[in-house]
């Protein structure tokens, strides 16, 4: 098929969004049927397969009347599961057996890269929009990535830590692999977040932004602030959990606070020696902390973001079959 810009038309349909053909409209000369809708006028009918050819060569310059197309190989519903799945089973095995990780490490570091190489190869070939640029950022930012970045810079300095056997003293090459995709994701968002003109994003025209574009990482928390009047109980969905963790570590320290400070010691706050204490007395609320809070809110800002997007529809292609190892 050649490249053709398929043009929307979207007066030609009756307004309610059958697909149903709006004799009407044509009759009375508002609707202008042109050589490209009569080529393809066979594909009106669901609306549906119009706006999926249509989506195939989206005009630059158009006025974005079907906001942006999807791309089901960075953020069809199948790529986000396999992600939300892979990145959750080796979260929990870091947590409850972190020596064990080391066949798991550079399956992370694969689905990592595939996702920020596709983005960057997209858009050089101007194939990829601002939105899924950002959505790309924000599935890669997940609590395992940053879990990795961190330890990856603590490991430069030298001592023990949790993921020494990966990360740790004589894994150069391992650390590099994870700072450098840090790199990557640095440059990603930040040439996302430049003006809306800027040249190499697909569908420059369209203006209307998901909430993904405005908010990018504090999704949920600005649902619940632009949304307290109408819906206050969306501000308790997202601050009741975190409220809850907090207690939770309240009363933890207080009930284990002559192991933290024995008596007759000097008070001296040591975050790692008060995480280390909790963590063994209370494992699962060290678990909820560190593992099911970062991960529900990264799964959310994700979700939340592409809510009214066109990215929910199920689409077997390679992205979206290719589960990680």
């Amino acid at each position: 098929m050649s490249e053709v810009y398929f043009p929307p038309g979207v007066e030609c349909f009756h307004p309610d969004g059958s697909g149903v053909w709006n004799s009407q409209a044509y009759q009375a000369g508002s609707c202008e049927v042109t050589d490209d809708m009569l080529a393809f006028l066979n594909l009106t009918n669901p609306i549906s397969n119009y706006i999926a050819t249509y989506c195939l060569s989206p005009a630059p310059d158009d006025s974005c009347p079907f906001g942006f197309c999807p791309n089901p190989d960075v953020a069809g519903p199948l790529v986000r599961i396999a992600t939300y799945v892979t990145t959750s089973c080796i979260s929990i095995l870091i947590f409850y057996s972190p020596k064990r990780v080391k066949d798991t490490f550079w399956s992370q570091v694969l689905t990592i890269y595939s996702l920020l190489l596709t983005a960057c190869l997209s858009i050089f070939r101007n194939e990829l929009t601002k939105f899924h640029a950002l959505t790309v950022s924000v599935i890669v930012a997940s609590p395992l990535t940053i879990y990795l970045v961190i330890y990856s810079i603590r490991a430069m300095w030298g001592g023990q830590h949790r993921l020494d056997n990966i990360l740790g003293q004589g894994h150069l090459i391992k650390r590099l692999f994870v700072l450098f995709a840090a790199a990557i994701w640095i440059a990603l968002t930040t040439y996302s977040f430049i003006p809306q003109n800027a040249p190499r994003f697909a569908q420059g025209s369209c203006k209307p932004r998901p909430l993904i574009l405005n908010f990018f990482l504090v999704t949920p928390i600005s649902i619940g602030i632009m949304e307290r009047k109408e819906k206050p109980w969306l501000g308790v969905v997202v601050a009741l959990p975190l409220f809850l963790v907090i207690l939770a570590w309240v009363v933890a320290i207080l009930l284990k606070r002559h192991t933290i400070w024995p008596p007759g010691e000097p008070y001296r706050f040591n975050f790692w020696k008060v995480l280390t204490v909790v963590g063994e007395y209370f494992p699962f609320i060290h678990f909820v902390s560190v593992v099911v809070v970062p991960f529900a809110y990264w799964v959310a800002c994700i979700e939340l973001g592409i809510y009214n997007s066109n990215d929910n529809q199920f689409t077997l292609t390679f992205g979206q079959v290719g589960v990680p190892p």
